[in-house]
C-alpha cells in the first residue's frame, strides 16, 4: 500500500457487490487527502443505504462521522450484519481492536 492509498475492505453485501463490480477484497483505493465517509462512498458509486458501519483503523463509525487518510485501513459493513442487532450508532463509535 502507498501513501496516497487506503486499504480497502467490504464485509457481508458489500463483499458480493465488489465481487460483482469485479473489484478486489480488499482493494487499494486512491486517497489523496483526508476524505470523508460520505465522499467515499459517493467515489465509490456505493448508496449510503447499503452500508451500516465504515470501520477506520479498528474503530466502527456510521457513514456521516467516519473520516478517513491515505494509508488507513478502511471496511465496509452492510447495516444487517449481526453486530448491529446489538449496537447502536447513534451516538458513539466503537473500537472493535486496532
Amino acid at each position: 500500500m502507498t501513501n496516497n492509498t487506503i486499504d480497502l475492505h467490504a464485509n457481508m453485501f458489500l463483499h458480493t457487490m465488489f465481487r460483482q463490480r469485479g473489484w478486489a477484497n480488499p482493494s487499494q483505493v486512491p486517497v489523496e487527502t483526508e476524505i470523508s465517509g460520505p465522499a467515499l462512498l459517493e467515489s465509490l458509486q456505493i448508496p449510503s443505504d447499503q452500508v451500516g458501519a465504515i470501520f477506520v483503523n479498528g474503530k466502527a463509525y456510521r457513514a456521516e462521522e467516519a473520516v478517513i487518510h491515505p494509508g488507513d485501513r478502511v471496511a465496509l459493513f452492510s447495516p444487517s450484519a449481526p453486530m448491529f442487532v446489538f449496537l447502536s450508532f447513534r451516538d458513539h463509535s466503537y473500537s472493535l481492536g486496532s
